[in-house]
């Protein structure tokens, strides 16, 4: 089973496993960095550690390996890190998956939101009046480099309901996300001695079939939220 990655959903992610192919030869310093949004595989993304540079993957089912696609090709400049480039992308196109090598690459103080304490997702009630069809809860806490804590959390309501999908038949998450930060330097507790310092809301196509249930759902806005351990305010 491959980083981050669940039993539920491995059946449909099981090409995150597959091994890297370049120039048709199997390269095993190649890494995985992730998925980013898109139809059918997405956008997947490996690293070369040697030449210090990001490629798109093309996923082959029936070879059961991705390809190097050398025509997508990015240099990182000599100061720029693995956890800048993974950034600056998932501001532009976000990360449905992250591998645990790309989090650990953007373990910094310029990415706080990976300095991770603790991190939950669940399913939760919607009100009886909610327009939504299913919801879902995801927090994290986390502490910056001068040792402050920080809480992120998100509301998920997911409608399923033809009128609110995308072009494409996917269901559509609104998230609702509260960024919080302790008073006091340490203090782990939310309850009342937070301060809130932004409140945002963005809409995030699900990327399953038409069809697909509430488990299929549930842990697609998952491994969203893990890929995304920063504040969408931070993101935008």
């Amino acid at each position: 089973m491959s980083d981050n990655q669940t039993p539920e959903d491995e059946e449909t992610t099981h090409y995150r496993d597959y091994p890297i192919v370049y120039q048709g030869q199997r390269r095993d310093d190649f890494e995985w960095i992730g998925v980013g949004g898109g139809a059918g595989f997405g956008n997947p993304r490996v690293y070369d550690p040697d030449d210090h540079a990001v490629y798109r993957a093309e996923v082959d089912e029936d070879a059961g390996h991705a390809t190097v696609d050398e025509a997508e090709r990015r240099d990182l400049d000599e100061n720029e890190t693995l956890g800048d480039a993974v950034a600056e992308f998932g501001e532009e196109h976000g990360w449905t998956w992250l591998s645990d090598f790309a989090h650990d690459h953007m373990d910094t103080s310029d990415h706080p939101g990976t300095n991770v304490i603790d991190r939950e997702f669940q399913r939760r009630n919607l009100a009886e009046s909610a327009d939504a069809d299913v919801g879902f809860f995801g927090s994290y806490t986390y502490r910056d480099d001068d040792g402050r804590v920080h809480t992120l959390e998100r509301e998920f309501e997911v409608h399923t309901d033809e009128s609110r999908r995308t072009q494409t038949g996917q269901p559509v998450a609104v998230v609702e996300e509260a960024y919080l930060t302790a008073e006091e330097p340490n203090e782990e507790s939310r309850a009342g001695d937070a301060e809130l310092e932004s409140r945002t809301r963005r809409e995030v196509p699900v990327d399953v079939d038409p069809d697909a249930g509430v488990a299929e759902i549930a842990a697609f806005c998952e491994e969203w939220h893990e890929a995304n351990p920063e504040p969408i305010s931070r993101t935008r």
